[in-house]
């Protein structure tokens, strides 16, 4: 559009057909919080959300995104708790049988533990990495053609990706931490300068999983060094199916 004075506005649209967003796959999207007076929360909840809000530009639905957080809105599924992921991850009901790929994304406090790591859920939850590898082989004997890729942007996020991966054999697995094994992951301006906040954005562009690593890493750098590990095969792919952009 083009107003009086000749400035021209553009609006870019992605076109996505019903069959591309089937193909996308699913998502779990968990943020979790240490309390009530948690100060990282507001920057977990940004973090959360635009992780949400990136792959719906990517071409997933909301039906096919399956959002735990504290926060209470109309996006969010339920509470997190160990219950409640265990649920989303058995059987069929968030992930279908046959759906490619599931995208388990989780964002809060890291600790390490027996130096396996930990993912605290709630104030009174804390999801062990040993317990979650657990869980991922149990989804990926029910579901055998879907491929899993965890994300993780946490304090000592690169424990709990040696724990996923340390005895798996099976192919289908990628972790990324947002930060090393005994790394702090930091959250600055609320999150908007993060590991997550660069890697999301990357994808939004639609750069490859390897390219937003890297893209996040750069930008991270100073402060922590990001880790991945397991299935190389998704680093050289977009999230979600490819569109066309239209406009004017």
């Amino acid at each position: 559009a083009t107003d009086e004075a000749g400035v021209v506005g553009r609006c870019w649209i992605n076109v996505i057909d019903a069959v591309q967003s089937a193909g996308a796959g699913k998502a779990i999207i968990v943020a979790g919080r240490r309390s009530i007076h948690d100060p990282v929360w507001p920057s977990s909840s940004f973090m959360a959300n635009k992780a949400y809000d990136i792959l719906r530009y990517r071409g997933f639905t909301d039906d096919s995104i399956y959002y735990l957080s504290h926060d209470v809105t109309s996006r969010v599924d339920g509470v997190p708790s160990p219950l409640a992921l265990h649920d989303a991850l058995s059987g069929t009901a968030v992930v279908s049988s046959t759906d490619p790929a599931l995208w388990l994304i989780l964002v809060d406090h890291g600790r390490r533990s027996d130096g396996s790591g930990e993912f605290l859920l709630s104030e009174n939850d804390a999801l062990q990495a040993t317990q979650l590898a657990a869980w991922l082989d149990e989804f990926e004997i029910s579901h055998p053609n879907c491929s899993v890729n965890v994300f993780l942007e946490c304090c000592y996020a690169g424990a709990l990706t040696e724990t996923l991966l340390a005895d798996y054999t099976g192919g289908r697995r990628l972790a990324i931490g947002s930060a090393g094994a005994s790394e702090q992951a930091y959250f600055i301006s609320t999150g908007m300068v993060s590991f997550s906040s660069t890697f999301w954005t990357s994808v939004g562009m639609g750069q490859d999983i390897g390219e937003a690593f890297g893209a996040a890493g750069s930008a991270m750098a100073r402060f922590q060094t990001p880790v991945y590990a397991g299935n190389p095969a998704p680093l050289i792919q977009p999230i979600g199916p490819d569109f066309i952009a239209g406009g004017d």
